[in-house]
């Protein structure tokens, strides 16, 4: 049915075994598969399978979200069916078919977590006000709306709104902030992603977020120890809206990086060690602040994704392209 394959190897670098269920991504030139009507625009054609000879499984397989068929640089995203604890060169990509089927395309069977919001179910969320925090939380057609009057996110007790769940183990959390408005005081956090101990006013934790004023930028604000004093630090964007946050946890260390973009990512601190070691679960979220009391602003998130993490991350190689035929 599919006239051209090319073989996927995925190799555990350092000797450090990739886990199954792992999200891995490959980058192709699908332009240049369209162009010389190798493979259809809209990437119906294109799936990720594991196996040899006739003997074949479908996998899932998603386009990042800033991504899209029929560009140079289509990244793709699928994930491990058993553990790796070296190479393995039994996944493939195969294209060319005049009528296909309609691919298996389920983020939740690609990522550990992905919500775009569509629609109004929890979807594993739970929703806390902190201090003297209030407000509400909206989810549903699309988007994540955090909206409500608060304190700050500061030294001894903090005072903001928080969309959540937990998590264990190390991860790497992808947030789409689309806008955010109403009232908003200076050093506001309209939204972003946290990485919190426990629900305590006073928890260790690391967050990324969005500064629209008296700086604009990328905040990274931290607690490295239940009670302790709150440091932050900003990474200078001249428009952090809309943008992107990751934070990326390995064990105890956190790492915030910002992109305009969703593809080019840049650190906004050197990364951080809580003191006072993590222990699983831990909680991620998307948190609010709007630091004025007595009036309202609000934050709408488009989508949250979170993939398992290891560093050093695992190698995927592209194979050359192979005719299927008799």
């Amino acid at each position: 049915e599919y006239a051209y394959r090319r073989q996927l190897t995925i190799t555990a670098v350092q000797a450090t075994p990739v886990p199954m269920g792992y999200s891995l991504s490959v980058t192709l030139d699908h332009a240049s598969l369209v162009q010389s009507g190798k493979a259809r625009a809209d990437g119906a054609d294109l799936r990720v399978v594991r196996g040899r000879t006739d003997n074949w499984t479908d996998l899932h397989r998603v386009l990042d979200p800033v991504s899209s068929w029929n560009v140079s640089d289509a990244h793709v995203w699928f994930q491990t069916v058993e553990p790796i604890a070296a190479s393995d060169d039994s996944y493939w990509i195969f294209y060319g078919a005049g009528s296909p089927s309609a691919p298996l395309e389920d983020p939740a069977q690609v990522y550990p977590v992905w919500d775009d919001f569509d629609g109004a179910g929890t979807g594993g969320w739970s929703f806390d006000l902190f201090g003297n925090a209030t407000g509400s939380e909206q989810r549903g057609n699309g988007v994540l709306r955090l909206e409500g009057q608060t304190g700050n996110i500061y030294d001894p007790s903090d005072d903001f709104l928080f969309t959540h769940r937990p998590v264990n183990g190390d991860f790497v959390a992808d947030v789409y902030v689309a806008s955010a408005g109403g009232v908003a005081g200076d050093w506001a956090d309209p939204g972003g992603i946290m990485v919190r101990q426990h629900l305590g006013g006073a928890s260790r934790h690391v967050m990324g977020a969005p500064i629209l004023q008296p700086q604009a930028g990328a905040q990274n604000t931290f607690r490295l120890a239940d009670g302790a004093s709150t440091g932050w630090t900003v990474h200078s964007v001249s428009d952090p809206l809309p943008g992107y946050l990751r934070v990326t946890r390995l064990g105890s260390e956190v790492a915030v990086h910002y992109s305009t973009d969703g593809q080019a990512w840049e650190a906004a601190d050197t990364p951080r060690t809580v003191s006072e070691p993590f222990v699983d679960p831990v909680l991620v979220g998307v948190p609010f602040t709007n630091k004025v009391s007595d009036s309202a602003g609000w934050v709408e998130v488009d989508w949250f994704r979170l993939r398992q993490a290891m560093a050093p991350e695992p190698a995927v190689d592209l194979g050359v392209e192979q005719i299927v035929g008799p």
